[in-house]
């Protein structure tokens, strides 16, 4: 695609293999992923209105992207604040440091999510996990 304004000069995107991606995970986790998808989407909107910063700045296709990147058996909660609890620790714990996510992709998987291409970095995210945490008051 091309943006009209020509910027950024062509943007790549996937839909093919993102919305397949998508509909398999969200069944390997039995429905899960895209309620936790809308769950943290819905929570970073708050967030926002409550002028948090990390969550103004947060792209919602970043937050599904990287809850695509937490393991299925992370799903295995019935519980929904277990569940986004145990996502939001698995996402925190591996975005301290970059080289624990360096090859974590987009939903598409035919993009790396966090690379020098990309608007956001794994610092940006972490910031949003963190302060996500803190505004959910668990502890």
């Amino acid at each position: 695609m091309i943006p009209d304004n020509r910027s950024p000069q062509m943007i790549r995107n996937w839909p093919e293999q993102h919305y397949s991606n998508g509909v398999a995970k969200n069944n390997l986790t039995n429905r899960k992923f895209k309620k936790v998808v809308r769950i943290l989407k819905t929570l970073s909107n708050e967030m926002a209105r409550n002028g948090i910063g990390s969550a103004i700045s947060i792209p919602s296709f970043l937050i599904e992207c990287l809850v695509w990147n937490t393991p299925n058996e992370r799903f295995n909660y019935q519980n929904y604040k277990l569940l986004i609890r145990e996502v939001l620790v698995f996402l925190f714990n591996n975005t301290i440091e970059s080289k624990t996510c360096e090859n974590w992709g987009e939903v598409s998987e035919l993009k790396y999510l966090f690379r020098s291409s990309q608007p956001w970095t794994v610092e940006t995210a972490h910031k949003f996990l963190n302060d996500a945490w803190n505004y959910v008051g668990y502890q």
